[in-house]
C-alpha cells in the first residue's frame, strides 16, 4: 500500500493525513521516502484508525528508511515476555499523517507492506 502524503500549511507546521483502504493482516514494514525538501522536523505517524496506539511514529526525522515496528509480548496472566515480539495485527485502515513540515507535494510517500491471508 502506498500512501503519499502532500503537506499544506506553514513552513515548519504544515500537516497532511491520509487513510489507506480496508486493510487484514499483519503488518510488516513502512519504507518512508522523503521529499529532497523535507526539513528534519518532519513527523511521521501510522496507527489504525480509530486506534489509541500508534503503530509507527518516526519523529523529527527527513532520511529515508524502512521501519519495522513489533509489539512486546506478555503471557495470559499479562506478564511482559521478555525479549519476546510478534508482528502487530491489521483489521480496518491505516491513517498515515505527516506533521511539522513544509509545504511539499510528496513531502513524504510511504510504502508499507503487510503479510495478508
Amino acid at each position: 500500500y502506498t500512501v503519499i502524503l502532500t503537506t499544506t500549511g506553514s513552513a515548519g507546521s504544515a500537516a497532511d493525513s491520509e487513510v489507506t483502504e480496508h486493510i487484514q493482516g499483519w503488518f510488516l514494514d513502512a519504507y518512508l521516502d522523503y521529499h529532497a525538501s523535507a526539513p528534519a522536523t518532519t513527523d511521521v505517524t501510522i496507527k489504525q484508525t480509530g486506534h489509541a496506539d500508534n503503530i509507527l511514529l518516526v519523529s523529527d526525522n527527513a532520511t529515508d528508511g524502512r521501519y519495522a515496528p513489533r509489539q512486546a509480548l506478555v503471557s495470559r496472566a499479562a506478564a511482559a515476555i521478555t525479549n519476546s515480539h510478534d508482528l502487530i495485527p491489521v483489521n480496518g485502515t491505516l491513517t498515515v499523517s505527516a506533521a511539522q513540515s513544509d509545504a511539499l507535494t510528496a513531502a513524504v510517500t510511504v510504502t508499507i507492506r503487510v503479510l495478508t491471508f
